[in-house]
Parts: C-alpha cells; sequence; structure tokens
C-alpha cells in the first residue's frame, strides 16, 4: 500500500510561513496539543456552562460530553503527530491528516449548505427588504471568504502531507539500501 492512500500526490510544498516542513509539523502539533489541553481544562472545571446564559446552560451540559471526547482525541491527534515527526514515523502521522482532511470536507459541505439555509430564512420571514443586488454582493463575499477559508486550510495542512511522504521515502530507501 503506497504512502497516504486516499491523498493526491500532487500536494507539493517546500515551506510553511518561512518554516521547513518538519518545524511547520512541530508548531501545528505543539498548538493543537496545547489548545486541546486548556480546552480539557476549560470544559473538566464546570466554568463553561456557567457563563452561559441560563436558557442555553441545559443544551450546554449535553454539548460537553462530546466537546470533551473531541478535545481528548484531537490532543492524542496531534501528540502522535508530534512523536511522528520527531521519531520520523510517518505513520503515527496518519492519524492527523486523516482528520484534518475530513475536517476540510466538512468544512465544505457546511459553506455549501449556508446559503441555502440563508436564502430559506429570509424567504420564510418574508424578508424582502434586501434588494437582488444586494444579495447577489452578499453571496460574492461569501464565496471569496470561503475560497479564503479553504486555501489557507489546505495550505497548512500540505506541510504535514509533504513531511510525512518525505519520511516515507526515507525509510524505504533505508530499506531498500539495507536490503
Amino acid at each position: 500500500m503506497g504512502v497516504l492512500p486516499g491523498i493526491p500526490k500532487r500536494i507539493q510544498v517546500s515551506s510553511c510561513c518561512c518554516f521547513s516542513v518538519r518545524t511547520a509539523c512541530l508548531i501545528f502539533g505543539w498548538f493543537g496539543l496545547f489548545t486541546a489541553v486548556m480546552n480539557l481544562f476549560s470544559l473538566s472545571t464546570g466554568n463553561f456552562e456557567k457563563n452561559l446564559p441560563q436558557e442555553y446552560q441545559e443544551m450546554a451540559s449535553k454539548l460537553v460530553p462530546k466537546l470533551f471526547m473531541t478535545n481528548l482525541m484531537s490532543g492524542l491527534m496531534s501528540g502522535a503527530l508530534l512523536v511522528g515527526v520527531l521519531k520520523n514515523k510517518p505513520k503515527l502521522m496518519y492519524p492527523w491528516i486523516y482528520m484534518q482532511f475530513i475536517g476540510i470536507v466538512i468544512l465544505l459541505i457546511v459553506e455549501i449548505i449556508i446559503p441555502f439555509v440563508v436564502v430559506a430564512g429570509f424567504i420564510s420571514n418574508d424578508n424582502n427588504d434586501m434588494s437582488v443586488l444586494g444579495a447577489v454582493l452578499l453571496f460574492i463575499g461569501y464565496v471569496i471568504f470561503c475560497v479564503a477559508i479553504d486555501a489557507l486550510v489546505i495550505y497548512l495542512v500540505a506541510p504535514v502531507v509533504v513531511h510525512c511522504r518525505q519520511l516515507s521515502e526515507m525509510k524505504r530507501n533505508q530499506l531498500s539500501q539495507s536490503a
């Protein structure tokens, strides 16, 4: 089986924000681990629900266990990314990479659904005050915003994919030379 099955091989970058791809991977891993730990700490103190208005506290209390598990998984995947980079074990980077690609797919689905929800909201509220030109300009701005966000997310995931491929190729070359 090839390196990163299902991920396009044409993803190629040599750096990310002036950092090498390895350094970018370490930054993303440490940042992900830090934010997950901080979120877990915040959720475990119980202050999350108390700071919300009364009408949202019941819904928030149902949401906390899901957020806790999500942050726990995110922290574990960020930790695996760090270990994979530091110990040159590319397979430990796979969960983080696949989690990011799943997130990109979900982001794209949400970006496609939101305009329909907004239009349905305008129609159901009999809100005809919005001019056609205003609606078109709003939609164009929304599309530009979505494309910019998607490009940024892909730009930040690409170095991890590239470094994972580099490590895999390095290991494959070491195995072929020792054989």
